[in-house]
């Protein structure tokens, strides 16, 4: 009898310190990576702040908000994950980010601060301004998101938004006031973005190339003579040569029309637009049937990119689509971004026209 009470007792003592234990463990230490919940804090305001979707912050934290609970609010505790979004300026500070920057999924908008209107005041002009308007999520295709989700360890829906807020991040132009819809003025609010992308429609048009870029000589590399050979084989076993699809068609990309001309009314009165930079769409293609090293697995993945730029009167400087050949098996989400997304920004942005000085006399106009 003695015996049993003492197991039933041994028992008992060890099922309290589990639990005990288990809810020590379940609370987070605050620092870098967590979050104290004050009084006026929403989920939808803190995925926001720190650029997690909603549905993570719910998986890790539950729906309920209680003021002065401690709640996870990035993928990673290491202190580099709770940094600015901004990119960094070096491919080793870049890539020394374990957790890359996402973007939530679009809320339910709301509405633009007086400050944010304040900034972009005609009067605080002091350069030509371009609107950069990023893809919009649905227009997002792509063959790889499994592989790259797999090996970033993230899940694989943020990865379109990784795509868009980085590409948006790198398109900086010198010499112009950069007006992004991702970011900046714009961090707390998503319904400009969605003013817009219900004053446009999208179809296949004739690529125009822009005068203020000039093409520079073919550099010769492994690589390209590598795809070069493998066009030809291909030619070659096709026998006549078919009409390629639309999408496929080096001669049209998908571009933008605005369909309701109050867009340029809007913001050339609201934030004294100059140019609008649409990105339009966005795609990862990889080519499984070819390989350059069948050992390590390189495979040619192609980033393509349809942009449009327009005047802020809608007249068109260039709409064109780049297409980035990445023969490599990496699929880290990190060195993808900085391989592919810096070059995707930089070519866009040779097709801008040179920024002109912007004289008080046209801003008094």
């Amino acid at each position: 009898m003695k015996k049993n009470r003492m197991n039933w007792f041994l028992h008992g003592f060890l099922l309290i310190f589990f639990f005990t234990a288990t809810s020590w463990a379940q609370v987070p230490a605050s620092g870098p990576g967590y979050h104290l919940v004050v009084k006026g804090d929403t989920y939808y305001q803190l995925a926001k702040r720190y650029q997690i979707p909603l549905d993570s912050l719910f998986a890790w934290n539950g729906k309920a908000l209680q003021i002065g609970s401690v709640i996870r609010v990035v993928t990673n505790t290491s202190p580099s994950a709770a940094t600015d979004p901004e990119p960094a300026t070096t491919e080793e500070a870049f890539l020394a980010d374990q957790v890359p920057t996402s973007v939530p999924e679009p809320q339910p908008a709301t509405p633009v601060t007086t400050q944010t209107t304040a900034k972009y005041a005609k009067a605080n002009k002091q350069a030509q301004r371009i609107l950069i308007i990023p893809f919009d999520p649905h227009l997002y295709f792509s063959d790889a998101d499994n592989d790259i989700a797999l090996q970033s360890k993230i899940p694989r829906q943020h990865i379109r938004y990784i795509f868009r807020s980085q590409l948006n991040a790198y398109l900086k132009p010198e010499g112009y006031e950069n007006i992004n819809l991702i970011g900046g003025a714009f961090h707390d609010s998503t319904a400009e973005a969605a003013k817009i992308y219900k004053s446009l429609s999208y179809n296949y048009q004739r690529v125009t190339k822009s005068k203020f870029y000039t093409d520079p000589l073919p550099q010769k590399t492994a690589t390209n003579n590598w795809l070069q050979k493998q066009k030809e084989k291909l030619k070659a076993a096709s026998g006549t040569p078919k009409s390629p699809a639309v999408s496929q068609d080096d001669s049209k990309y998908y571009g933008v029309q605005v369909k309701d001309s109050s867009l340029y009314t809007y913001f050339n009165t609201q934030y004294a637009v100059d140019y609008y930079l649409f990105i339009n769409q966005f795609e990862i293609h990889t080519d499984y049937t070819s390989c350059l090293d069948r050992v390590t697995k390189n495979f040619v993945r192609d980033f393509v990119v349809h942009y449009t730029i327009l005047t802020n009167e809608g007249e068109i400087i260039a709409g064109n689509k780049l297409r980035i050949p990445y023969v490599s098996n990496i699929n880290d989400i990190n060195r993808i971004v900085w391989d592919n997304l810096t070059k995707m920004a930089q070519r866009i942005m040779q097709d801008l026209p040179r920024p002109q000085s912007v004289s008080t006399t046209a801003l008094s106009n």
